[in-house]
């Protein structure tokens, strides 16, 4: 004999797992595990695509945000021997360093101008930032020599015009230290022409911002002679980098601030965190509104298992030990969906982070493929989130079954009506499902095209997307005989159930036009940012859909006949 606890898990495997049965509880219960393995995997992937992305922004700013940085409290720069070098070096942790001193300036070349943060560096810069690997075009030298050069971003060239480094002098202004006149405005300006060097990539925004030259050519530029603005610190592998971070404050003094890499870009971190949380909880919604397809599983269940229910209230089973089961369904159902999504959601991560598999379609990013991180932790905060969803959806539907049952039983005389509308419904839902791409192929060619203002595209893909729609339906109502017996031979239902359902599904079958042509409506309005009709035309054919199946079925008795008449008749309100 089973002991009590696992009994309610037995009875639930057999009736998920009955080789001999065909019922449409098994398939139900399939297309559950199906509806609920997707959003799992989805959610890890998201996640797992968010953390590639993130890590590459992050390596894309680390090239020039060192690991720790001292700088003067007050002020802008100081002088350069006023930190002891050697005792950084001595410092455990400590790989490489470098003085840097940075300004504003005023690029021009050709008549074209753009103003920059000029970033003069040592001969020791290299070794903290290592850029050879991000220069494109020319080499990576500030000072060749006595012949000074300049390293600019790719998206600053093309702001100044530059299409080759052949002939590529670009003339630099910074304002003088010191009284500024008036009536020789050209005096306060130091002017120097630098040769192109290099070309980096890297971000848009750090190819927007920085040019480096050598720290003589700033400190010239800037007048600030033997001054520098900062002293970068590059840490070694496996460093605390808080506990150089302390040394090296005690080293600077109080009158020096030294800040790592995050506290320096602490918004951008901050901002990224919030990111990767609204990405979890958007997530986690869709997972909740996928858990629902459990609901009607246990529905299907109950009214299918009722005679047993009964023969197990002979034998002496009380309510508790029925409700158990039918958790315990919902619990296994939910847990094999959330394994079957975590190893998909997994696998594919992996795939795509070691592989490479699917490239992005552009030449300028530094990344040939779609950049994906799998973590852990990301999996573990799926799992607890989905368990705590799962918990909660098979613990409220059980009680609330009942209520409906009553509800059903008292208003219409039998339980098969319930029956008959979710076979019906199920079948709707799945032939729906199917042709779900009018609305998204829709929405994404034309949110192309109004992106592109291409008006005459954005006809023609309205018209396509209706058209489409509309031939699809007239093949479902050619074929509606077929479908329907094919329908049956996979689901085993009673033969009331089974009357009930098929006047249910020749009734609505007629509303596929609307549905089809509404799916391609519904796409092209939100490709056309404009996602408040689609809701609109939702909340009306809801509120037709109510009013019209009461008034059909409580005040004409038209029963499950007058449910399918007032879902068609809110379909064609809504198209």
């Amino acid at each position: 004999p089973l002991p009590d606890v696992m009994l309610p898990q037995f009875f639930a495997r057999r009736y998920l797992f009955s080789p001999k049965s065909r019922s449409v509880v098994n398939l139900i219960s399939g297309l559950s595990v199906v509806a609920v393995a997707m959003p799992v995997a989805a959610m890890i992937i998201l996640l797992s695509v968010f953390n590639g992305f993130e890590s590459l922004v992050k390596s894309m700013y680390s090239a020039f945000a060192a690991d720790l940085t001292v700088s003067a409290r007050l002020g802008q720069t100081f002088p350069a021997d006023a930190i002891d070098t050697a005792a950084v070096a001595r410092i455990p942790g400590v790989e490489a360093f470098s003085f840097v001193l940075e300004q504003s300036a005023l690029l021009e070349h050709a008549g074209r101008q753009a103003t920059a943060t000029v970033r003069g560096v040592d001969d020791a810069y290299a070794a903290v930032f290592p850029l050879d690997s991000v220069v494109s075009a020319g080499e990576y030298r500030v000072r060749l020599g006595d012949i000074e050069r300049l390293v600019m971003g790719q998206l600053m060239t093309y702001m100044l015009g530059i299409r080759s480094l052949a002939d590529a002098d670009v003339n630099v202004y910074a304002v003088r230290r010191g009284s500024f006149s008036s009536l020789l405005p050209f005096d306060n300006y130091t002017r120097r022409t630098v040769p192109l060097g290099g070309v980096y990539s890297l971000d848009l925004e750090t190819e927007r911002t920085y040019v480096l030259a050598s720290l003589r050519l700033a400190q010239e530029l800037f007048s600030h002679p033997g001054r520098v603005s900062g002293l970068v610190v590059r840490l070694r592998e496996g460093a605390d980098a808080e506990q150089v971070r302390r040394a090296l404050a005690r080293l600077s003094g109080d009158d020096y601030r030294v800040r790592t890499r995050h506290e320096l870009r602490a918004s951008f971190y901050r901002i990224m965190t919030y990111e990767k949380w609204g990405i979890f909880f958007i997530s986690l919604l869709v997972l909740v509104l996928a858990s629902f397809s459990v609901v009607g599983t246990l529905v299907m269940l109950m009214i299918e298992k009722r005679d047993d229910v009964a023969t197990l209230r002979a034998l002496g089973a009380d309510t508790s030990l029925v409700r158990a089961i039918f958790r315990s369904e919902g619990l296994l159902i939910c847990g094999l969906g959330a394994a079957c999504g975590a190893l998909l959601g997994v696998g594919l991560s992996l795939l795509q982070q070691h592989f490479g598999l699917i490239e992005i379609p552009a030449e300028t990013l530094l990344a040939k493929s779609y950049p994906v991180e799998f973590r852990p932790g990301d999996l573990a905060a799926v799992l607890a989130a989905f368990g705590a969803v799962a918990c909660v959806i098979s613990n409220i539907t059980v009680p609330l079954l009942g209520l409906i049952d009553v509800t059903i039983v008292g208003h219409l005389g039998s339980p098969a009506y319930i029956g008959a509308i979710a076979v019906g419904g199920m079948l709707f839902n799945i032939i729906y499902w199917i042709f779900g791409f009018l609305r998204m192929g829709t929405s994404g060619m034309t949110s192309q095209a109004y992106g592109q203002h291409d008006l005459n595209e954005i006809n023609r893909l309205l018209i396509r997307s209706v058209g489409v729609g509309l031939f699809i339906a007239l093949c479902l109502l050619i074929l509606q005989y077929p479908i329907l017996n094919a329908a049956f031979t996979l689901i085993q239902t009673t033969e009331e159930v089974k009357q009930l359902a098929t006047t249910y599904f020749y009734i609505c079958i007629w509303g596929a036009p609307a549905m089809l042509g509404l799916y391609g409506f519904a796409g092209w309005f939100i490709g056309m940012q404009n996602s408040r009709f689609p809701m609109y035309i939702a909340i009306t054919q809801n509120i037709v859909n109510i009013i019209a199946s009461l008034s059909f079925v409580y005040l004409l008795d038209m029963k499950v006949a007058g449910v399918a008449a007032g879902t068609l008749i809110a379909q064609y309100a809504g198209f």
